[in-house]
């Protein structure tokens, strides 16, 4: 994982909160990008998987989707039904 850019936006309780592009190898990144650094990605974010091409955009939910295909990023702990 690689930060391309952040803009602060704001202060949460006791983190920055920020507005970032990140690069990846692989989309299996994407869940574990707000354990990797101290401060709280925004909506609005954006991912790109070097390995694809794809990009990935945070919804206000706080869900990564993928902007070609609208399937959202499904963390590998949570039951797909």
């Amino acid at each position: 994982m690689t930060i391309l850019k952040e803009q602060l936006i704001g202060m949460g309780e006791d983190t920055a909160v920020c507005r970032m592009a990140f690069a990846v190898d692989s989309a299996e990144e994407i869940p574990y990008l707000g354990a990797s650094i101290p401060r709280t990605i925004a909506p609005g974010s954006t991912v790109w998987d070097i390995s694809t091409g794809e990009y990935y955009g945070m919804n206000s939910q706080g869900v990564w989707i993928n902007q070609s295909t609208g399937e959202p990023v499904i963390p590998p702990d949570t039951d797909k039904g």
